[in-house]
């Protein structure tokens, strides 16, 4: 024990300043993560639209393509942030899977960082080159009717971490032709 007190009070004075600079730290913190979990949870994800272009049934030395347009809307927070990395889609039409066309998109590196108030669209998109994949659309084409059955998958990481996480959305949408 310390016989005066100016010292004492020095040693309690300071070690109240070291707690609550610790604490204020903590909850700084915790403010981060819980925010990033936050993003990651509740970030809404929509299909826009799905954009078919040059079908031509009679000309199958035209490649056709099939863009699709995703909205990324992150929920307001306080703090946090994650990066997603790339995505890819899986397209079936009419209950046809495209087995060749690859629907994938990397996202530009100024746009991966998913923080509060983030809103975006991203087009994943591919040129299709295959007969087996053409016949499918030719074949959507006769029926008149098309239904879009997409599965999205975003790859995704949290505090900058190495690690990759997985989301995956599945979509329906339908229009003529």
């Amino acid at each position: 024990m310390i016989s005066k007190t100016k010292p004492q009070n020095f040693i309690v004075v300071v070690t109240l300043i070291l707690g609550l600079v610790s604490g204020i730290g903590l909850a700084s913190t915790a403010s981060y993560y819980s925010g990033s979990y936050v993003i990651v949870s509740y970030l809404q994800i929509d299909l826009d639209e799905v954009r078919v272009t040059n079908v031509d049934p009679t000309n199958t030395s035209i490649n056709p393509s099939i863009a699709l347009d995703f909205s990324f809307v992150a929920p307001e927070t306080s703090d946090g942030e994650a990066t997603v990395s790339y995505l890819v889609a899986t397209v079936y039409i009419n209950g046809d899977k495209m087995n060749y066309a690859s629907f994938r998109k990397n996202i530009p590196r100024d746009y991966r960082d998913i923080t509060s108030g983030y809103d975006m669209v991203f087009t994943v998109a591919s040129s299709i080159t295959e007969m087996a994949d053409k016949y499918v659309l030719y074949n959507a084409t006769a029926d008149g009717d098309w239904t879009f059955s997409i599965t999205l998958t975003v790859f995704y990481h949290v505090f900058n971490s190495p690690s990759e996480s997985v989301r995956i959305i599945p979509f329906s949408y339908e229009g003529n032709w």
